[in-house]
């Protein structure tokens, strides 16, 4: 799978223009040189659902995009994203399961999602499920527990890849010792490093956020909303990816609805 750090080009739906912190993501695109378009043709600013999951420089994964969450706002289901971005020299294949691409955190020879796509699926047999899915990703298939205090079971506010063997998690540490105890016993197996970003007092309800940036190459974009844990994010992201530049960027008006910069791009290598 083609990961974060190998991406040069991210792309947003057009909606997302008539946000303010539109001109904040701009300007912090364009300061980094950084390449983006808008696409067309989208119904809603949530370009990391429905968009493709690359596989490789030329190939894509697609797949029913209909969450359960959606079911009775269907007006804002993108369907055909073959009016968003041209795939005509693309090989693209699409997936018999129904996914959010938000449930989808690409690491090099492994993915990661939450047990909701077993939910999503749930007429599918889940062994035989699993390994038609990493099959067809060409993955190891990692599975950790949905985080049900948020209602999409997406794994991008959960946790991100940093390199081979080692990723980082939320701050479960804050405020729910179970889970995170489930999401390492789950993570352990698979991964030889698991760091945690953690706020202390600092925490707040929007502070899930900031694990839920925008990497392009070695340039991160670190959701920012104007509260106390804002600073810690950005010192314990330098941190854990070294070799990146951290750059902050405020997104509040986006992640008042819901998500945050991995949730609305959808970032390429081209």
């Amino acid at each position: 799978m083609i990961t974060d750090e190998q991406t040069n080009k991210v792309y947003f739906s057009e909606h997302l223009t008539a946000y303010k912190c539109w001109r904040n993501i701009e300007t912090a695109l364009k300061e980094h040189n950084v390449p983006f378009g808008l696409m067309p043709d989208t119904k809603d600013i949530w370009a990391r659902d429905f968009m493709q999951n690359q596989k490789g420089h030329h190939s894509f994964l697609g797949y029913e995009y209909n969450p359960d969450y959606l079911q009775d706002e269907q007006e804002y289901i993108t369907r055909n994203v073959r009016n968003c971005y041209d795939f005509s020299r693309k090989f693209l294949t699409v997936l018999d399961a129904i996914i959010d691409g938000g449930n989808v955190i690409k690491c090099g020879n492994k993915i990661i999602m939450t047990d909701k796509l077993f939910i999503e699926n749930k007429g599918k047999e889940r062994e035989t499920f699993q390994e038609y899915l990493e099959e067809l990703f060409g993955c190891e298939l990692v599975i950790i527990p949905w985080d049900k205090e948020e209602k999409y079971g997406h794994s991008d506010g959960m946790v991100r890849y940093v390199e081979p063997g080692h990723v980082v998690i939320n701050n479960y540490a804050d405020f729910d010792e179970l889970l995170r105890e489930k999401i390492i016993k789950a993570l352990e197996p698979h991964f030889n490093q698991i760091s945690e970003l953690h706020y202390r007092e600092y925490a707040r309800v929007k502070s899930w956020a900031h694990i839920n940036f925008l990497r392009v190459g070695h340039i991160i974009f670190v959701p920012q909303m104007n509260i106390a844990s804002d600073i810690m994010a950005i010192e314990q992201l330098q941190n854990i990816y070294s070799g990146c530049e951290i750059v902050p960027v405020e997104v509040d008006g986006v992640v008042k609805k819901g998500g945050a910069l991995n949730c609305i791009s959808w970032n390429l290598k081209e």
